[in-house]
């Protein structure tokens, strides 16, 4: 299954990434049925002896817009994760999640300037 485009275009025209992290990725992705548990959907680092080596991703096939937020939110995780391939993992769950939801509001803020 192709990565949606809606996603693809957000990442890029924003300057978060290039293609390169797609085609990383791509592979590594399991899509869920969109309405699937959200407790499923994730973004998990591999590690070994606590260092980044790999990463998977979980998240609903796009059909309505909650479901590409839930794609942005997790791409976010998985991109982050991406930047430190090789690095030693920190947790640091709330400053992780604060960064993806403020993708979320990113991609809002940028669909309310296009309406007006």
């Amino acid at each position: 299954m192709e990565i949606d485009g809606r996603v693809v275009s957000f990442f890029i025209d924003n300057g978060l990434c290039d293609n390169n992290f797609f085609d990383f990725i791509y592979g590594k992705i399991v899509y869920l049925e969109s309405g699937s548990d959200v407790f499923w959907y994730g973004c998990h680092p591999i590690l070994e002896d606590n260092i980044i080596r790999d990463i998977r991703l979980v998240v609903p096939i796009v059909e309505k817009e909650k479901d590409l937020l839930i794609n942005i939110h997790e791409f976010t995780h998985a991109l982050e994760l991406y930047n430190e391939l090789g690095s030693k993992y920190v947790e640091s769950r709330d400053l992780r999640e604060e960064k993806a939801k403020n993708m979320e509001k990113l991609y809002f803020l940028q669909k309310v300037n296009k309406c007006s």
